[in-house]
């Protein structure tokens, strides 16, 4: 594995002889999330993760005042620097959110795109209020407060209680700052719609979501779908928000059947 600098986002690449796998993590994390992913593929593709801007190793000259497209031009960067071609793309949640634009913007870089408890349209008033409540509660009592009730949200219940995967996702949070997690916040909040867009997506797409996801239910996944032609959608059982994590034998399983009948 050989990790490098592409401007100011930290990236991984275990350099495998394959067609190139890129992951996008979600929010509060960095790219350990995909440990799993990166085990389980890493001998048939070019596995690449990297660590979002402000977030793990990756630097921050924006003073943790981040948009979507921030993170998204870093997508777009990464393929640059390290010379990319036919990327297929994977995003969880925010992940994803990042990803759809750097596919609107770039679709000609991608072979196709992986979008996993995710999203297209943005925030309503009361998710914005949500985030506004969120933001504050990192201010005034720190991330210790707030990450163990977002775990409780974020997962599905026999998998909060497992206290391996617990601990895992909770030491991942707790490397992150308080001001990363407030810049990214702010950006999912003025996170624009992508789905009107959609139409000029011809790559395939595979759209996955957890049974138990309370985040991104399953009617979202469902509009997704309808407005993406060349896509399939399939439910990840007994998991919630982080289905990569909280059931990785099926999340895998289903990648792997479409990267092979699709690329």
């Amino acid at each position: 594995m050989k990790e490098v600098f592409a401007g100011e986002i930290y990236v991984y690449d275990y350099e495998g002889s394959g067609k190139t796998l890129l992951f996008v993590h979600a929010f509060p994390f960095n790219h350990r999330m995909w440990d799993y992913q990166i085990n389980y593929f890493s001998n048939h593709y070019r596995v690449i993760t990297f660590d979002i801007r402000g977030f793990g190793k990756s630097t921050d000259s924006f003073y943790h005042i981040y948009t979507m497209e921030d993170f998204s031009d870093d997508v777009l960067n990464i393929i640059e620097y390290l010379r990319l071609k036919e990327v297929n793309i994977c995003g969880l949640s925010m992940g994803g959110y990042i990803v759809q634009r750097a596919v609107i913007k770039s679709t000609g870089k991608f072979s196709s795109m992986i979008l996993a408890d995710s999203k297209a349209e943005r925030d309503d008033d009361e998710d914005v209020i949500k985030r506004a409540r969120f933001i504050s509660n990192l201010k005034n009592f720190g991330k210790e407060s707030a990450a163990d009730n977002f775990m409780r949200r974020l997962m599905y219940k026999d998998n909060y209680e497992n206290k391996i995967l617990y601990k895992f996702i909770k030491d991942i949070i707790d490397q992150q700052s308080v001001e990363a997690m407030c810049g990214a916040s702010l950006a999912m909040a003025m996170r624009t719609n992508t789905i009107d867009y959609f139409k000029d997506i011809n790559i395939p797409v595979l759209i996955m979501v957890g049974d138990n996801d309370k985040f991104t239910p399953f009617e979202y996944s469902e509009r997704m779908k309808s407005k993406l032609k060349n896509s399939q959608l399939k439910i990840i059982s007994n998991s919630g928000h982080l289905s990569p994590l909280e059931n990785p034998r099926e999340f895998n399983s289903y990648l792997s059947e479409f990267l092979e009948t699709t690329i």
